[in-house]
């Protein structure tokens, strides 16, 4: 018998793992009562505890996608740590390019690139390169160009598979890789299918590059979609880090790759972690966007009918002197879309503090100045609660089996918001506002050119053509021209 629980505190939302200090969690407003992957249906618990149970035997492989935060590994590199620490490590996952997709890397790592590539991004439509797996892709015509990873901390020796993710095609390019100061060829790669070339590895790995090498005449390109780093044992965590700067929820339907490269990767949950750049720049809910969540659900259970989908809520926004009310509707939103289509809802949004409280996170250095990211430490935040929350899920569904696990929305009075900085500014509903176009944008922190392009009712290739732009780059205080 399913029942709904509606809690201030449940159990056991401190344990032993915590990070984040009691005080840390009363100054940030924070409210661990939400700290849960809520469900109706308890099967879909009854599958996490029984796979991660089995994660002795067999690889349990998650997949995070979502914005810029998740393209900078911040939540997902802690969530890996602790995961990892309790249920075994399967190997650090996915890792691409970004050097040569002209944007910023990881924090684990920095990326270089010689020669010309081009690249395509899941946010901008109609891409040049067939995307993959990481929502990037960049392609290259030149032999002996080159791609480089450095890690900030090496991965300890273990023995792991390192797969190369390119096209399998005869007008593709071969490659060497080089780890650390030892190339490997082409030959001592073992093709796996999907594009994967797969070498065997026992070593410390500090420094990898990739180095395109044309084979025959008919080769005429390399396209490279990410390399993929995980144990040779079949036990443990795998948690892939899929994240594109300023991609809303729409761009993972644009992954024509991911099928096949899931074939290898084999995902048994992934974590849809957008909302930002859905709502931030009309602070309103499209009326297409329930469509664009349905059909990615849908897409990734095309690729494992039994995988588990997380679908997110955002934390709370500031932006332009207003708070983003739209936040508070997504949260009703995406729970409903949980609900609906079987899917675990992690209501980070109420878990971070719920509406009013980004200014605090600001003021307590834990998010940015813009209102809109968090910094590092807010972040190790994110990522800290995502291990927490899966936890405390599995310590509920242990002691409730039959029994759903759904948690109330907090209530939020719209006409007597928070006042932030001290200025008394009321706003009622969260009505959505058309954004003016301009012929010149004064580029701010926090800004990409994939959301100025949004709330300018414009594309980021129009832009980059009004302003004969190369990249994607853009600095604080650049004047922009927006075209019409």
């Amino acid at each position: 018998m399913k029942k709904l629980v509606v809690i201030c505190l449940l159990f056991l939302t401190a344990n032993v793992f915590s990070q984040t200090s009691d005080s840390v969690l009363s100054m940030l407003k924070m409210d661990t009562s939400y700290a849960y992957f809520q469900y109706d249906n308890p099967a879909l618990a009854e599958s996490l505890k029984k796979q991660l149970s089995c994660s002795d035997t067999s690889k349990f492989v998650i997949y995070h996608y979502g914005g810029s935060h998740i393209q900078a590994e911040s939540p997902p590199t802690v969530a890996r740590r602790f995961l990892q620490e309790k249920y075994g490590n399967a190997g650090r996952g996915m890792m691409f390019s970004y050097g040569a997709a002209d944007t910023y890397s990881s924090i684990n790592y920095t990326s270089t690139k010689t020669g010309t590539w081009i690249f395509a991004k899941s946010f901008i439509g109609n891409p040049k390169v067939p995307l993959g797996v990481c929502g990037m892709s960049v392609e290259t015509a030149m032999p002996g160009a080159t791609l480089g990873f450095k890690f900030k901390e090496a991965l300890p020796k273990a023995p792991v598979f390192l797969r190369v993710l390119t096209d399998a095609d005869t007008t593709n390019f071969g490659f060497e890789l080089m780890v650390n100061d030892r190339t490997y060829k082409r030959a001592d790669f073992r093709y796996i299918g999907s594009g994967m070339f797969e070498v065997a590895l026992d070593t410390v790995i500090s420094t990898l590059n990739v180095k395109t090498v044309a084979e025959n005449p008919g080769q005429k390109r390399f396209r490279f979609y990410g390399i993929d780093i995980e144990s040779q044992f079949e036990r443990g965590v795998v948690y892939h880090s899929l994240g594109v700067g300023a991609a809303a929820f729409r761009s993972v339907l644009q992954l024509e790759k991911v099928a096949e490269h899931s074939k290898v990767l084999k995902p048994d949950m992934v974590i849809l972690d957008f909302g930002t750049n859905d709502i931030l720049y009309t602070n309103s809910i499209d009326d297409n966007l329930g469509k664009q969540v349905e059909k990615a659900i849908r897409q990734f259970r095309e690729i494992n009918p039994d995988i588990l989908v997380v679908l997110t809520s955002t934390q709370d926004l500031f932006k332009k002197g207003k708070y983003i009310t739209a936040g508070v509707s997504f949260v009703t939103f995406m729970d409903s879309l949980a609900k609906k289509n079987d899917c675990f809802f992690w209501n980070w949004y109420d878990l971070a503090g719920g509406y009013g409280t980004i200014t605090t996170w600001k003021e307590l250095k834990y998010a940015k100045s813009d209102g809109i990211h968090l910094t590092n430490a807010g972040y190790e935040v994110k990522g800290e609660y995502i291990y927490r929350s899966m936890e405390n899920t599995l310590k509920y569904y242990d002691q409730h089996p039959s029994d759903s696990l759904l948690i109330a929305q907090k209530k939020v009075d719209f006409t007597v918001p928070p006042v932030p900085d001290g200025n008394s500014t009321a706003t009622t509903s969260p009505k959505p506002k058309p954004v003016a176009t301009r012929k010149v944008y004064t580029v701010r922190s926090g800004d990409t050119l994939g959301g100025i392009a949004a709330k300018n009712r414009t594309t980021v290739a129009k832009i980059k053509k009004a302003n004969g732009l190369r990249s994607d780059r853009i600095s604080i205080g650049q004047k922009l021209k927006i075209p019409a």
